[in-house]
């Protein structure tokens, strides 16, 4: 017999009082321990009656009240299995693999470096390239170009004879492994700009069910979880993650069906979660039998390798993993890459099939190749350079005027930046600074002001030259 069964035999019942209800209460206990797991089988009535030293009608009963109220469930000639967890969620059979990912290591450190807290800021710069940069269209038409007969012993040869969407799925593994998360087919998808968190919550969720978040401020995740709508509590978080022992607290006081863990834009110091605090997570998610949702990305705060860490081989396929294509290579568009269970990404990928937002995958082949995949597009590669050698230019200016000031967050990828000052600065006097440097393109709508004021910028630099930086750097340097 399994060694976990043991807790319901190991202390001998008190004969002075219900022993049907103690096997009950024993049974609910084992299973908030982890010790019985959604889907698994229960001990069989004969064995659990020998072990306990009672009657085969006593452990019988206690079995018939269990599946009376829904924790077991009797499969035919199979035997008696655990169908709803106490606290938990209903079981989901249906989209859940054993293990459908992990991640090879747990990096020791995510963190950027970045220690003051930003409760405001202002969106300004452009986060994608202006076409006197990057002519898309003519990269694009030599990319497809791939795609025509090739010659003789070409290595992209026997890709070109596969289907475009088993080809995709293979690049995204690949792209996937060499960041650290291990895939299998099947597990991954490649969807349009904003569609997956969305998608994946239409999925997922059903009107009324309760999904637990970081922070309100997650605009975004707000949108699409009350979209539903389901029922969204804050728990807080500091600078090791989201607090473990409020999600412990929701998941007791009603039934939690997800813990959505990304840190809100505004706050771009607390981009880790300790691994005492992620371990804390997965074993409530084992305990209450909720689904983690780890989304990668805070408005194209990029970093190297995943800082949401909710991996391992212990969450049992419950995890879902939202990143974005400029996670995994260098990238100008905004696709975004979901991995989870196996069915799971089937539904959604039929879904989105359903509502014409799936992809063109032989353009998606075509955006992945040009982003450098094979480190042959050359011009790609001067690209990259180009906005690397800008960003060094950026930092020495900051450097330069506002070091004592205020401090600057580089990101490993992507094309924006934060700066976080020192004390808060009334947006009245910052909009005319940003607009007489040549920032013209302020986002009302991406950015979080309290009290008419902002503790942070940021700041997208992919339209905009040292110039515009040197003023705007040289105005603050006068403001704070």
């Amino acid at each position: 017999m399994p060694d976990k069964w043991k807790a319901l035999w190991e202390t001998p019942l008190d004969r002075t009082h219900s022993l049907v209800e103690q096997i009950v209460t024993r049974c609910l206990e084992a299973m908030n321990n982890g010790h019985l797991q959604l889907g698994e089988k229960v001990p069989p009535l004969r064995k659990l009656s020998k072990k306990l030293g009672v009657s085969l009608g006593t452990v019988k009963d206690a079995y018939l009240k269990l599946q009376f109220d829904g924790y077991l469930v009797t499969r035919a000639h199979l035997g008696t299995y655990v169908a709803r967890i106490q606290g938990g969620s209903s079981p989901q059979p249906e989209w859940t693999d054993l293990v459908p990912f992990s991640f090879q290591d747990d990096q020791p450190a995510y963190s950027t470096g970045c220690e003051t807290g930003h409760i405001s800021f202002l969106k300004i710069g452009a986060d994608s390239p202006g076409p006197e940069q990057l002519n898309f269209k003519e990269y694009l038409n030599i990319m497809q170009a791939l795609f025509d007969p090739p010659k003789k012993h070409s290595v992209r040869a026997a890709e070109t004879e596969k289907d475009a969407e088993e080809v995709l799925d293979e690049l995204l593994g690949a792209l996937l492994k060499k960041r650290g998360i291990e895939t299998r087919p099947g597990q991954r998808l490649l969807l349009p700009p904003g569609i997956a968190l969305p998608l994946m919550a239409s999925t997922l969720l059903s009107p009324g069910d309760c999904v637990v978040v970081a922070s309100l401020l997650d605009i975004p995740a707000r949108d699409a979880f009350l979209g539903i709508p389901a029922c969204l509590k804050p728990a807080g978080y500091d600078r090791e993650g989201i607090l473990t022992s409020k999600v412990e607290q929701i998941c007791q006081e009603q039934n939690v069906k997800a813990v959505f863990v990304r840190p809100p834009a505004a706050f771009p110091q607390n981009v880790t979660m300790s691994e005492k605090r992620r371990d804390e997570l997965v074993d409530l998610s084992l305990r209450y039998k909720f689904v983690l949702i780890a989304q990668d990305d805070a408005c194209e705060f990029w970093f190297s390798r995943p800082y949401i860490p909710v991996g391992g081989k212990r969450h049992q396929g419950r995890v879902i993993h939202i990143s974005r294509l400029s996670c995994l290579v260098w990238a100008i568009d905004g696709y975004e890459v979901i991995t989870g269970a196996n069915p799971f990404i089937k539904r959604m990928n039929e879904k989105a099939k359903a509502l014409g937002l799936s992809i063109n995958m032989r353009k998606a082949l075509a955006l992945i190749r040009f982003l450098n995949l094979y480190g042959n597009e050359t011009r790609a590669g001067k690209f990259i350079r180009f906005y690397s050698a800008r960003l060094r230019t950026i930092q020495c200016l900051f450097e330069e005027q506002l070091s004592t000031k205020a401090c600057i967050v580089l990101p490993l990828a992507g094309l924006s930046l934060w700066i976080g000052f020192k004390r808060a600065v009334r947006v009245d006097l910052l909009l005319p600074l940003i607009k007489e440097s040549g920032f013209i393109d302020y986002n009302n709508g991406q950015s979080i002001i309290v009290d008419g004021s902002v503790t942070a910028l940021h700041a997208g630099f992919a339209c905009h030259d040292e110039t515009c930086w040197a003023r705007l750097f040289g105005g603050l340097a006068k403001l704070l």
